[in-house]
C-alpha cells in the first residue's frame, strides 16, 4: 500500500468519512482511508491491503473491544458539579465507525433547524448562531441522495407537509405497531413510519448497539466503504492509529500514524479530511501543533473543541390500553408533534422495532450502574428477574427521545492524553433541565388517554446521549466564530476538511446520521471540483 500520492486521505470511516470517500472515489479520485480498528470490509483476494499483514499479538482486552466495534480507550468526563469520571463510551470503531453499531435512524433536520436562534426562548447565554452557513434548500438534494444511497425506508412526516422525502416502502405495520399508529391518530397526533436504514432480513432484531451478524444494517461501512474499496480507486490502512497531523506553509503535509506493530510512519496526500468523530477529531487537531499553530491546527482563536453538544435521550415504556393483535413490530414509529412547543425547541420521539426479551432485560440490569446498592446485591438472580421482566413487558414498546442540546463555549473537548484518553468538560445548563422536564411532561400527558407510559430514565437527572456528540469544530462564515468555512475546510489550513458531526453549529432535535451523510456528499462534490 503506497503511503504517498493520494488525492484525499480520510481519517476515520464512519458516516462522514466513508460517505465522502466513496463519493470521491466513484468520481475518479484516489482515496486512502485510515482506520483505528479492523476493516471488516476487506482485504479482497486481489490485494486490498491492511497496515498489518503480519499476525497480531495475542488477543487482549483492547483488541477484543476493537474487534467488537467498541472504541477501546476511555473518555475522561468532567461535569460541572461532579468529580471527574473515566468510562468507555458508546462510540464505534473499525470499518463503518460508529455507524457499524448505530440505531439506523436516518431522518432529516427540519428546515427551521438551519435558523436555530429564530423564535427561541432562554438561549441568550448560548453561542447558538442565527443561522447555518448553508440553507436547508442547499442540503435538500443531498438529503435525497443520502436517503437513496442508504436505502432508507419509511413514510413521510405529516408535520412536514412541504418536504419531499426519497424513501423506500417500509414493511406493513403489525401487532404493537398497529396499536401505536391507531392510538396516536386517535389522539390527533401525527405518527409516521420511522426512517430506517435497515434491510430487515430473516431473523433481524435490529441489534442496536452491536455489530450486525446478518448484514441487514445499512451502515457506512457496508454502503460506502465496501464498494469504494472493491470497485474504485480507494485503499485502506486498518489497525492504523493517527497520532497527529504535520503542517507546513499553511497546508497539511502528512499524517503521523502508528501501525499494529507499534512502528510509526507518515501518510501523505494532496488533501486531508478529518472524520474521526466529534470527540476525536478536535482532540487530534489540538494535538497537532506547529510554529504557525502553537495551540493546535485551526485553533488560533481557541475554538477547536468548544461548543460541544450532546443530545438528551430519555427512554419510556409505552403500552396501548387496547391489547395488540400480536407482540411483533415490523419497522418502528416516530413522532415530531412535540418538536417545538410554544417557542421551546424540544425534539423527536421514536420507537425501534425492538423486541423485549430476557437477554435485553438482563443486559439493561447489568449495565445500570446507578441501581441502588441493595438492588445490586441481587445480581446473582438477575437472569431470573430478566425472564420475568421479559414476560411482563412483552406488550410494551421502548420509546426514545432526541432532545436538542444548545452549544456553550465552556462545554468542550480539552485534549487527548498520550495513552489516547480524550478529556472533555460539560455543564448541564438550567434551560436544558427545564426543556427536559417539559418534554417528559408533554409526552407522558399527551399519551395518557390511550397508553400507559413509564419513564425508565432517572427522573432526577438529564440523560446525556454520548452517541450523538457534535459541534466541536463548527462551520460558519467567520473565522472569528467558527473553525470551518461553509465548505467544511479549516479556515487557516488550505487542504484540511472536517466532515463528521463536529461541523454542526446546532444539534437539532433529530438523529444526526442523515445530516452527516448528506453534508459529506455535498463536501465531496465541492472537493472534487476543487481538486
Amino acid at each position: 500500500m503506497p503511503l504517498d500520492g493520494w488525492d484525499v486521505v480520510v481519517i476515520g470511516t464512519g458516516m462522514g468519512g466513508s460517505t465522502l470517500g466513496y463519493s470521491l472515489a466513484r468520481q475518479g479520485r484516489s482515496v486512502l482511508f485510515l482506520e483505528r480498528g479492523p476493516s471488516r470490509h476487506g482485504p479482497e483476494p486481489e490485494g486490498v491491503a491492511s497496515s498489518s499483514n503480519m499476525a497480531l499479538a495475542p488477543v487482549d482486552r483492547r483488541e477484543r473491544l476493537l474487534r467488537a466495534g467498541q472504541w477501546p480507550e476511555a473518555l475522561l468526563q468532567q461535569l460541572h458539579d461532579r468529580a471527574p469520571q473515566s468510562f468507555l463510551h458508546p462510540l464505534g470503531v473499525g470499518g463503518g465507525g460508529s455507524s457499524s453499531r448505530f440505531g439506523m435512524v436516518m431522518d432529516r433536520f427540519f428546515p427551521e433547524d438551519f435558523t436555530p436562534l429564530e423564535g427561541r426562548k432562554d438561549a441568550s447565554a448560548s453561542t447558538l448562531p442565527e443561522s447555518w452557513p448553508i440553507s436547508y434548500e442547499a442540503l435538500a438534494p443531498y438529503y435525497a441522495e443520502a436517503e437513496a444511497l442508504f436505502r432508507v425506508r419509511g413514510s413521510a412526516d405529516p408535520v412536514r407537509p412541504g418536504v419531499t422525502f426519497r424513501l423506500m416502502e417500509p414493511p406493513a405495520p403489525v401487532g404493537k405497531e398497529v396499536s401505536l399508529l391507531e392510538g396516536f391518530q386517535s389522539l390527533e397526533l401525527n405518527p409516521y413510519r420511522i426512517h430506517y436504514a435497515c434491510e430487515r432480513v430473516a431473523g433481524c432484531d435490529t441489534c442496536v448497539g452491536s455489530l450486525c451478524p446478518r448484514d441487514c444494517r445499512n451502515d457506512a461501512g457496508k454502503v460506502c466503504l465496501r464498494p469504494a474499496l472493491r470497485s474504485f480507486s480507494a485503499g485502506m490502512l486498518d489497525w492504523c492509529e493517527v497520532l497527529s497531523l504535520r503542517e507546513e506553509g499553511g497546508r497539511v503535509q502528512a499524517a503521523l500514524c502508528r501501525g499494529a506493530d507499534g512502528q510509526t510512519f507518515e501518510v501523505r496526500g494532496r488533501t486531508f479530511v478529518m472524520a474521526a468523530g466529534a470527540f476525536m477529531s478536535p482532540a487530534l487537531l489540538l494535538r497537532s501543533v506547529s510554529s504557525r499553530h502553537p495551540r493546535g491546527l485551526g485553533n488560533g482563536r481557541d475554538l477547536v473543541g468548544r461548543n460541544l453538544m450532546l443530545h438528551c435521550s430519555d427512554h419510556y415504556l409505552v403500552r396501548s390500553r387496547k391489547a395488540p393483535a400480536s407482540f411483533d413490530m415490523a419497522h418502528g414509529v416516530s413522532l415530531n408533534d412535540f418538536y417545538r412547543h410554544q417557542g421551546e425547541k424540544l425534539g423527536n420521539f421514536h420507537a425501534h422495532p425492538l423486541t423485549i426479551d430476557a437477554g435485553k432485560v438482563l443486559s439493561w440490569l447489568q449495565g445500570k450502574h446507578s441501581l441502588p446498592a441493595w438492588l445490586r446485591v441481587l445480581s446473582p438472580i438477575f437472569p431470573l428477574v430478566a425472564n420475568v421482566g421479559a414476560r411482563l413487558y412483552r406488550e410494551r414498546v421502548v420509546f426514545g427521545s432526541v432532545l436538542e442540546d444548545l452549544p456553550y463555549a465552556e462545554n468542550r473537548v480539552t485534549g487527548i492524553s498520550d495513552d489516547g484518553v480524550v478529556r472533555y468538560e460539560y455543564r448541564v445548563h438550567d434551560e436544558l433541565r427545564r426543556r427536559v422536564d417539559l418534554s417528559r411532561r408533554l409526552f407522558l400527558r399527551g399519551l395518557a388517554p390511550r397508553f400507559k407510559v413509564k419513564l425508565i430514565s432517572n427522573p432526577r437527572d438529564v440523560a446525556l446521549n454520548l452517541g450523538h456528540v457534535c459541534g466541536t469544530c463548527r462551520f460558519g462564515e467567520s473565522p472569528e466564530t467558527s473553525v470551518l468555512d461553509a465548505s467544511n475546510r479549516v479556515h487557516d489550513v488550505d487542504n484540511l476538511y472536517v466532515v463528521d458531526a463536529s461541523f454542526f453549529p446546532s444539534s437539532g432535535g433529530i438523529n444526526p446520521s442523515l445530516t452527516i451523510a448528506a453534508n459529506a456528499l455535498r463536501v465531496a462534490d465541492l472537493l472534487h471540483a476543487r481538486l
